[in-house]
């Protein structure tokens, strides 16, 4: 394949793992069998405890190794477009989301992701997600808060536009986002909103307070869907570029909002729109950038991060219960 040398574990243009052959035992500077480090990783292990979780390396059941690693944010991919996300808990536990289909009021079909504790619900939360679809990161932010004890719901909002869209946050998917952002209607897209309102509402044994969070465009969306849409008792909204062009709007619910200071796409001025528009809703302002909230992002803040989404958490355990 032509593959040339490389930073040391950096991108490769291939890379073979020969994990184990039959019981050989091989350990010199080319090759090492059984591989050095299989019974330490997750993301080996899982795919061979489907086709091998009886075979011992060293003497250990492959599924009992498994079980004893932490499987913090390992991802597996189903039938080719249905996704599990599997984060382990404290206890040991794991928080499983799946690809559910919502139906909308118009009829069309759309995609989402569901995320549930592993107890009784306390509150549902539908995540609303930036302009990169259902990725990664929207999909890890559901799962925090179904450890939080809440349903957690995040539509595919752009599965009108086109289905299963999953894009990253460099300079090269940012022209597709855009493009798939500005074909979606709004109106269309309260109506996916409020399909996830209603699967979230529903998914206790009684019917679930349900908030709304979003981050980006989720962010505007979470502000109108706390002035538009009937079902939601809460929102927050993080970084939302549009809250200022629509700030006259009347929320019907308490509702939070989060801004960075030196946000390249949010000038300060659009903030303190909103906030002379919006005076009784708790507007907070970090020392971060746009997208501080997210980690997979080259802007993320940790400390801004810790902090906006404790009073979001501590906003949600006040107004859902």
């Amino acid at each position: 394949m032509g593959r040339t040398n490389s930073v040391r574990w950096g991108p490769r243009a291939i890379d073979l793992d020969i994990l184990f052959y039959g019981d050989q035992k091989i350990d010199d500077s080319d090759l090492v069998i059984p591989h050095r480090d299989l019974l330490r990783r997750a993301f080996v292990l899982a795919p061979l405890a489907e086709i091998a979780g009886e075979r011992k390396i060293a003497g250990i059941r492959v599924r009992d190794a498994l079980a004893g690693v932490d499987a913090a944010g390992l991802e597996i991919v189903e039938n080719g477009d249905a996704w599990r996300f599997v984060r382990r808990r404290a206890n040991g536990e794991h928080a499983m989301g799946e690809k559910i289909e919502l139906t909308c009021k118009d009829g069309v079909k759309i995609g989402a992701y569901a995320a549930r504790p592993a107890g009784a619900p306390k509150g549902g939360v539908v995540v609303l997600q930036e302009i990169f679809g259902v990725n990664h990161h929207i999909r890890a932010v559901a799962d925090r808060f179904a450890a939080a004890g809440y349903v957690a719901v995040a539509p595919a909002l752009f599965d009108r536009v086109e289905p299963n869209v999953e894009l990253g946050y460099g300079m090269e998917d940012r022209p597709r986002a855009m493009d798939l952002r500005g074909q979606t209607k709004l109106e269309a897209t309260l109506l996916d909103i409020a399909a996830a309102i209603d699967v979230a509402k529903q998914a206790g044994s009684n019917q679930l307070k349900v908030g709304l969070v979003g981050y980006c465009w989720g962010g505007t969306l979470a502000f109108l869907g706390a002035c538009r849409l009937p079902g939601v008792t809460a929102a927050v909204g993080y970084y939302g570029g549009g809250i200022a062009a629509v700030a006259s709007q009347r929320p019907r619910v308490p509702l939070m909002l989060h801004f960075g200071a030196h946000d390249k796409h949010i000038p300060l001025s659009d903030v303190e729109k909103i906030r002379k528009a919006q005076p009784t809703v708790p507007v907070f302002v970090y020392d971060a950038d746009h997208g501080f909230h997210c980690d997979e992002r080259d802007s993320y803040n940790k400390a801004a991060a810790e902090e906006a989404g404790a009073r979001t958490m501590e906003f949600f355990a006040a107004e859902l219960k």
